[in-house]
């Protein structure tokens, strides 16, 4: 009797060993939604060559990143977790994060590593409450885009100050020709833009613990110095204007300066631009004494906390944030890298100095936009008061008091 229960306890483990090698070679299929398929698709279909036992199927993305948050929003509130790796913005963190709708990852990847090779601004914009909640990935900031025929011409260096900035485009600007222009629509774009000039002369928002320190006198001048080049250099048309607008003006060969994101560049060498040769790239002016800053976008790599896979999702993420596959990523797409070493690349920077240049020195010297759950409420807020002051309703010191009020009483302050 004890034979055979002995022979049947070995007949079943043989079966569970058997079973359990058989499921650890089975294929797990990873369901994501990055960005564009011209670029996220070599990255997926690379990542699938090299790892036989998952297989990562890459679902079109919306559009555009509003289409795109509202699908996010609709799958997170069902809780469903059909979509296991996700490309979310940067912007996005502590909202998503304040839900609960991402996997924290600093116990799936090696957090320390990512945060050394990324830049600062980058990693400070994935983390909420504490949590990296995304791998920064694909980056994006602001730049100073100017014509560098008409600088040397006039015997002009590239603008180090704002006040620079708006002398050589007084001189410079004719009838045709618009000293400065770029997007200052209502939203993102003002809030962006308005933060650029504050960050330039120290001012910021919220500081480091979080109490509102709006209406600064460096936030004041900065909106002042808003205001004196919508009066002098720029035409009022930029307080409407889209991003593609105002670049659309620039390579139309119509503007001296302009200030727009990284795809401005390549459309400028585009067959169809009037500037072709003509364009030069650099860091953004500043206040007198103050360091240059920039304004971030981009994206970060993230879990959906409904999936069913992360072990193989966390996978993915280990493999791709690596400082080979980010290198690759950059010498094999039309992307950018929020990983410093893949844009320090010797290849890469030998592709295109000028450029890979300015955006290693811009990404190093970007600062993020507040990062708290309620950052669409604050881009109403301050959109409405930069508005109010570009348009002459209020003083930028009365539109920045109101805004400051308002944003304690959405703070709970």
């Amino acid at each position: 009797m004890l034979k055979k229960v002995r022979l049947l306890s070995l007949v079943v483990l043989a079966v569970l060993l058997l079973s359990g090698s058989v499921f650890a070679q089975q294929k797990v299929v990873l369901n994501a939604m990055l960005g564009g398929e011209a670029d996220y698709k070599p990255l997926v279909d690379l990542f699938n060559e090299q790892h036989p036992n998952i297989e990562v199927v890459l679902h079109p993305a919306p559009p555009t990143s509003v289409e795109k948050r509202d699908r996010f929003v609709t799958m997170f509130a069902a809780q469903d977790g059909g979509l296991d790796l996700l490309l979310t913005s940067l912007m996005q963190t502590a909202e998503y994060g304040a839900s609960g709708w991402l996997e924290p990852l600093d116990g799936w990847v090696d957090a320390d590593r990512i945060k050394t090779d990324t830049f600062d601004a980058y990693i400070e914009a994935a983390i909420w409450d504490g949590q990296l909640l995304g791998i920064p990935y694909s980056g994006d900031a602001l730049h100073l885009y100017y014509r560098k025929d008409l600088l040397e011409e006039a015997g002009f260096d590239p603008p180090t100050t704002w006040d620079e900035l708006i002398e050589q485009a007084r001189q410079l600007q004719t009838s045709d020709i618009y000293g400065f222009v770029a997007s200052w629509e209502r939203g993102n774009q003002i809030l962006c833009q308005w933060l650029m000039f504050a960050g330039s002369n120290g001012g910021q928002i919220l500081d480091e613990n979080g109490k509102v320190i709006v209406n600064s006198q460096a936030n004041v001048e900065a909106l002042e110095k808003m205001i004196e080049i919508v009066g002098e250099v720029a035409p009022r048309d930029v307080l409407t204007l889209t991003v593609d607008d105002a670049r659309t003006v620039f390579t139309e060969g119509r503007a001296v300066f302009h200030i727009n994101w990284d795809y401005v560049w390549g459309m400028c060498q585009d067959s169809r631009s009037k500037v072709v040769d003509k364009v030069g790239i650099t860091v953004l002016p500043s206040f007198p004494g103050r360091d240059p800053v920039s304004i971030l976008g981009g994206w970060k790599l993230s879990i959906n906390k409904f999936s069913k896979n992360k072990e193989a999702a966390a996978e993915f993420l280990r493999w791709a944030s690596s400082p080979e596959i980010c290198t690759w990523f950059v010498l094999n797409t039309s992307q950018t890298s929020c990983n410093s070493i893949a844009m320090s690349d010797s290849e890469y920077v030998a592709r295109d100095p000028e450029f890979i240049d300015a955006l290693f020195n811009n990404y190093n010297n970007t600062i993020s936009r507040p990062v708290i759950p309620e950052y669409g409420e604050l881009v109403e807020i301050m959109s409405q008061a930069i508005f109010n002051a570009l348009y002459g309703r209020e003083t930028p010191k009365q539109a920045l008091d109101k805004a400051a009020a308002q944003l304690e009483s959405l703070l709970n302050y």
